[in-house]
């Protein structure tokens, strides 16, 4: 990290309930323009939940609760993530997040890349083709799928439906990428190829990487949290 870079997030005093179990205490942490911050940990000890606080999506879960604050860059100006009044559509366009899980829509894959045009009313045809080849390209799926956009995404390989999952958050350019172990479904070559693409997206987006990989987090990470039990810790990282 360089000192001309600029803060991206600010998290303070962030505690996540769900019912009454405390799942984060207590985050103080801050995320930096262009930079990929890892966050490690066992499972089950906030990780995932972490990142759901930043885009709001924790609110779709019965039972929870969020104190602290929030604040995220969002066309240049610093947001309250938690202000009632926020639009949380905007906010999902510009913040978004990949699952573990590939989670492709039950329909094509063509549409499956331009439902988030779709729903932010862009109607440009030519400029919606544009844009999913780019995000397909981006991920090194369009080769694979050029020739069958019309069909059912949920047909696609286990690694192939992350790879578009992922291109599907690309394709609205986002100013800041939440994954979650995102290449836990991905032979080697793909991991690798997911991992180059990340050094270059942090040109231009800030990306948050929940991952359990250790030689990924030599890799590609600017810094490291650990969690244990909820709580953040700034660890070293040592670059081979």
């Amino acid at each position: 990290m360089n000192h001309e870079q600029v803060r991206k997030i600010r998290v303070r005093n962030l505690s996540f309930f769900y019912r009454s179990r405390e799942i984060l205490s207590d985050v103080n942490i801050d995320v930096m323009e262009r930079e990929i911050v890892a966050i490690a940990g066992p499972s089950g000890s906030g990780k995932s939940t972490f990142l759901l606080a930043l885009n709001r999506l924790w609110q779709e879960i019965e039972g929870a609760r969020v104190y602290g604050t929030v604040e995220i860059k969002i066309h240049g100006e610093m947001v309250d993530v938690m202000a009632s009044d926020l639009d949380l559509k905007m906010l999902r366009r510009r913040i978004a997040m990949v699952f573990q899980h590939p989670n492709p829509l039950p329909m094509s894959i063509f549409k499956n890349m331009s439902f988030p045009l779709s729903i932010a009313h862009v109607k440009d045809k030519k400029f919606i083709r544009e844009r999913v080849e780019r995000a397909l390209r981006q991920v090194n799926l369009w080769e694979e799928v050029k020739d069958r956009m019309d069909h059912d995404a949920r047909l696609l390989s286990g690694g192939q439906q992350q790879r578009l999952c992922l291109a599907r958050a690309l394709v609205m350019q986002p100013e800041v990428l939440l994954l979650d172990e995102p290449t836990s479904s991905l032979d080697p070559k793909s991991v690798l190829a997911v991992e180059k693409l990340l050094l270059e997206l942090k040109q231009e987006c800030t990306i948050i990487l929940v991952t359990h990989y250790q030689d990924q987090i030599q890799r590609i990470a600017d810094r490291l949290y650990r969690v244990t039990d909820g709580r953040f810790n700034r660890a070293e990282l040592v670059h081979s």
